[in-house]
Order: C-alpha cells, then sequence, then structure tokens
C-alpha cells in the first residue's frame, strides 16, 4: 500500500508539528512493508531523518508562512500528486480544506477550539470554521487525540462515534528526569533565555484568553506579596492576542519577575523543565496537552485544569483547579512550594503516570488503523 502524509507544518516546530515527526519516526520502526510518500514545505528541509528505504520525502515549493499559496497547493496540486503517485490513503495530520474527496482519507483532529473561544484571529476563524466539518465528513477515519476531543467532535461536528478513534500522543524520550544532567549546558541554556535563581514554569504558546496565562498572572502577582521569591518563566512563542498579557504583567509591576522568553527548541526545553520548581498549565481549553505530560516526565510537580481534555490526561498525577478560580491557583502553587512532602508526592506519581503514554504505543495503534483501512 502505498500512503501519503500532507506534511503541512513550520520549522518552528509547535504540538502538531513535533507529534507528527514523532509518529513518522516510529512508523519507519515498525512499518517495513508500506511505502509512504511525505509532502513537505520548502522551509522543511532536515526536519525528519529518514532510517526506512520505504520512506521519501517530497518538498513542494511554498512557504508554510504562505497561508494563500498553500491553500492552492493543498486545492490544486495535492489531489494531483495524489493521483499521480498513485496513493492509496492520504494522511492528513493538520486539518487542511478538503472540499472533495480524491482518495480515501485519514484525518486528526486536535481540538475545536474555534467551537469554544470564538475571539480568535478571524481569518483564521473563517478558514477553520468552513474547512473542518468538511473535512470531517469526507474523512472515512478520524483520530481525535483525547476522549474530549472526540466528543467534541461528536457533538459539535455531528460525526458517528464509530468514525472517530482516539490514539493519546506519545512523549519525546528527551523528556526523562531518570537520564543524567548536564548541569552545565543547563547553566548555559538558563543564561540564555535570561533565566536567573529559581523560578515557576508555564509553556505554551502565549496567547489571549485561551491559554488562561492573565490569570496566572494575577496568582502569581498574590504569591509574591505572600513572599514566594520564584520567578515566574512563560516559555513560548507570541500568539493571538499576546500584547494584552505583556500589558498586564507590566499593569501589576511585574516585569523584572515574569520573563517572557519567546520560541524555545526542544532540546533547550528540556533544560529548562529541569530547572523549574514548578509547572503551571491553567489553560481553559486544550485538545490533549503535552506540556503537562513533559513537566511530569522532567520530575516538575504539576498544576493544570480541571477543563476540556485535561483532567483526563493528567489524571491523578497532577493538582487540578478550577482555571476561571484566580484563588484555586494561589493555593495550589503556594501549597507545592511550601510542602516538600507534597511536592515528592506529585513527582512520584507523575513519572510514574507518563509511562502510559509513549510513542511506540501510539504508532503501533495508527499502523493498525492504516492497515484495516
Amino acid at each position: 500500500m502505498r500512503i501519503a502524509v500532507a506534511g503541512y507544518f513550520g520549522p518552528r516546530l509547535t504540538g502538531i508539528g513535533r507529534t507528527t515527526i514523532c509518529y513518522l519516526k516510529e512508523l519507519q520502526k515498525i512499518d517495513k512493508k508500506n511505502e509512504y510518500i511525505i509532502y513537505l514545505n520548502r522551509d522543511n528541509k532536515n526536519i525528519l531523518p529518514i532510517t526506512n528505504p520505504n520512506f521519501r520525502i517530497v518538498y513542494y515549493n511554498v512557504s508554510k508562512k504562505k497561508p494563500i499559496y498553500n491553500l492552492l497547493w493543498n486545492q490544486i496540486f495535492l489531489p494531483y500528486r495524489v493521483l499521480k503517485d498513485k496513493i492509496d490513503l492520504l494522511i492528513i495530520p493538520n486539518i487542511i480544506f478538503v472540499g472533495r474527496k480524491f482518495c480515501p482519507l485519514l484525518v486528526f483532529i486536535r481540538d475545536l477550539i474555534e467551537y469554544q473561544f470564538p475571539n480568535q484571529s478571524f481569518l483564521r476563524m473563517i478558514y477553520r470554521k468552513a474547512t473542518i466539518p468538511l473535512t470531517a465528513k469526507n474523512a472515512d477515519k478520524i483520530i481525535a487525540v483525547s476522549n474530549n476531543t472526540r466528543k467534541d467532535i461528536n457533538e459539535i461536528l455531528k460525526i458517528p462515534m464509530e468514525k472517530i478513534q482516539v490514539i493519546y500522543h506519545g512523549i519525546d524520550p528527551m523528556f526523562k528526569q531518570s537520564q543524567n544532567i548536564d548541569n552545565e549546558k543547563k547553566s548555559q541554556i538558563l543564561q540564555k533565555y535570561k533565566i536567573k535563581g529559581k523560578y515557576i514554569l508555564y509553556v505554551g504558546t502565549v496567547t489571549h484568553p485561551q491559554k488562561n496565562i492573565h490569570r496566572l498572572v494575577k496568582a502569581y502577582e498574590q504569591l509574591c506579596r505572600k513572599g514566594v521569591k520564584e520567578n515566574l518563566v512563560v516559555c513560548g512563542g507570541m500568539g493571538f492576542q499576546h500584547e494584552i498579557l505583556l500589558d498586564e504583567v507590566k499593569g501589576r509591576n511585574l516585569k523584572n519577575r515574569v520573563i517572557f522568553t519567546g520560541y524555545v527548541q526542544d532540546e533547550d526545553l528540556y533544560y529548562i523543565y529541569r530547572g523549574a520548581e514548578l509547572f503551571v498549565f491553567p489553560s481553559l481549553y486544550e485538545g490533549f496537552g503535552n506540556p503537562v505530560l513533559e513537566a511530569m516526565a522532567s520530575g516538575v510537580p504539576t498544576i493544570t485544569s480541571n477543563s476540556s481534555s485535561l483532567k483526563e490526561i493528567a489524571g491523578s498525577a497532577a493538582i487540578v483547579v478550577n482555571p476561571y478560580n484566580v484563588g484555586e491557583i494561589i493555593n495550589a502553587m503556594y501549597k507545592i512550594l511550601n510542602d516538600k512532602k507534597l511536592r515528592e508526592d506529585l513527582i512520584k506519581r507523575g513519572t510514574e503516570h507518563v509511562k502510559e503514554f509513549n510513542w511506540s504505543s501510539s504508532g503501533k495503534k495508527l499502523l493498525d488503523i492504516i492497515e484495516r483501512m
């Protein structure tokens, strides 16, 4: 069987790009029978090592930064390539507009945030709300990344449950508390991002209001008044309405205490996790929530929300709070910072819990679906 993958993501990997690469690495290990062609944007050179002769990459001359050109590619040239390459199955990891069905489709849907938080970028909103329902309807099978996302797809898009299968993400092996850490390199990386002393950590794109960073900042201000000395480090690229969050920090006179690092490469992110006293991920809505598991795997006590998929993914290995209640966020942070026994218990539970999420298992489940399709 000849399988194609629509690799529509940029060189600065966020959740979709990173998980797609992890799936492709795993499939190269376990699938010696099927042939794979991966269509990638021109700015994705050397992003995926090829270790299986049945896998090859076809670069197309469009940058991820050119949305109109990508739309034309996906509507005109992708169907042409699929037919020319005699593809038996097309995998779509990152939702693209499929207005007409030109081959069997396996589609990943990671969240339906546009239906939960409609105050996103206007053009993105229009595109996604037009794209997702039709692409989901044309898909032969949909993979959701959590049971919460599966429920959303069923209730919002009216897709039958039997058409949707859940596969949890795995965790990159680099995020492991057990492996030895190069303290000198860790010190260099923290210095690179101007991170000093002990710190509380948040990881994720800096967007408003979905990521709920404004309430985290409010909670952190109260902790500072209680005498907490740790800084707050916010790791992630600047997203929609990030200016509101920068103004929030400035307005609360926290510019010297809240550090925005911007986008961080994975190899640097690992060391930043390992240096944190506490990880807080109070997002209002997530399809999965990779950073929660990455923090646990890195041996960091974790707080997250009781909303969307986050409680499902965190299990009993994190403190879960009502993300709309600043008081709950404050109390959870203060407890972890001041209760050594609680910290040790959360670290132990977290490192055990993350063993349930591995790419070997995820890759086998995906290959099983591919074979049955």
